[in-house]
């Protein structure tokens, strides 16, 4: 950095005071292409390529009145760095002189998109002439933090009391130009995780990595241990610094169960054998739907039944309900006569599950 002084003789020789020297030296400020937080510490969608501050100097012999600073209507000074900036100020000389000063420079906030180039900075005194300090600067127009949800609202989530959680459903989450992480917030009854099946929570963070947050699958599901009623239009909330909030709202139920079984056919007739030997068997299915409880199935004391063909025939069996769903799918049992009877019989075998007792109409065996 250089600096220019003029100098006069005293002024008891009759010689005006000199001019003011003045020097300036811009320094390029840093600049990564991210927005970069304006001078008064907020966020706007307008960011500044020469915000931070830059410097020149002033000083002066043989004043006869203060230097006056007055810069362009788009940038303001300070002899302080960081603060106290203005559109204009002053510097008083001691014994008319006014050392050499540092005069910090930015270009001010609140500024529309554009170039602000060729402005002067004016200085000024009594008896010289003035001296100019020229500044040029750019704002520059970043894009305003943004997210992207793929979906507004999710909804069928259910199950039956004492069986949840729900079954999973997923949204996908992005985020373009943030200033900060992007956080989820689910509502008390919903849970949220970035992993299927596992790291379920009430909330967790997307971290950004330069500004972006790549599109991500958040998995959602209707906790367990809820009361049977509805869970309709709770929110999970997703936000980012510099963005307006979104939503995704979740609705589900959770019922109470209504047991029922299907069993078909409820006739079986024609069982034929000699008293030493079953006869051959016969079959029917058995399903169930939102069970509490396994299906027990009791044969009457002339028959048999099994869930496998050829073996495995007892008085009784035990058909298990699928995990927490309370469902049983068909399941096809073969009955048959046993040996060693004496007489023609009708006999009943009952089918029962915590929906009630299914009685079918008699099963007839002959018996020779």
């Amino acid at each position: 950095m250089t600096e220019k002084t003029l100098r006069s003789a005293p002024p008891a020789q009759a010689i005006r005071p000199s001019r003011a020297a003045v020097s300036w030296k811009f320094q390029s400020p840093k600049h990564d292409g991210q927005p970069h937080k304006n001078a008064y510490g907020l966020y706007g969608r307008t960011r500044y390529r020469h915000l931070l501050k830059q410097s020149f100097t002033v000083s002066g012999q043989y004043l006869t009145d203060d230097i006056t600073l007055t810069p362009p209507a788009s940038y303001e000074i300070s002899v302080t760095s960081g603060s106290g900036f203005a559109s204009s100020l002053t510097l008083t000389p001691s014994g008319g002189t006014v050392s050499s000063t540092t005069i910090y420079v930015r270009l001010r906030s609140g500024l529309s998109e554009g170039s602000y180039n060729g402005e002067d900075i004016t200085i000024s005194t009594a008896g010289t002439s003035d001296q100019t300090v020229t500044c040029s600067g750019d704002v520059i127009e970043y894009p305003s933090p943004s997210m992207t949800v793929s979906q507004v609202s999710l909804s069928g989530f259910n199950y039956i009391t004492g069986s949840g959680p729900s079954s999973e459903q997923t949204f996908t989450v992005g985020g373009q130009a943030l200033t900060s992480n992007i956080s989820l917030l689910a509502p008390d009854n919903y849970e949220i995780s970035a992993t299927s099946g596992s790291g379920f929570g009430s909330s967790f963070t997307l971290t950004k990595s330069g500004g972006t947050v790549n599109s991500t699958t958040i998995y959602v599901r209707l906790r367990s241990g809820l009361s049977a009623g509805s869970y309709d239009g709770e929110d999970i909330t997703i936000s980012t610094d510099g963005a307006s909030d979104k939503t995704v709202t979740c609705s589900g139920v959770v019922e109470n169960p209504n047991p029922s079984m299907t069993v078909g056919p409820t006739t079986l007739a024609g069982f034929t054998t000699d008293p030493d030997t079953p006869s051959p068997e016969q079959s029917f299915t058995v399903s169930g739907e939102e069970l509490t409880s396994d299906i027990s199935l009791s044969a009457p004391s002339s028959y048999e039944i099994s869930i496998t063909s050829g073996s495995g025939f007892g008085p009784s069996l035990t058909l298990t309900q699928s995990g927490n769903t309370g469902k049983l799918h068909d399941h096809l049992c073969s009955i048959e006569i046993g040996g060693c009877l004496q007489d023609p019989m009708m006999e009943e075998m009952s089918r029962s599950g915590t929906a009630g007792t299914q009685r079918s109409p008699p099963s007839r065996a002959a018996v020779s």
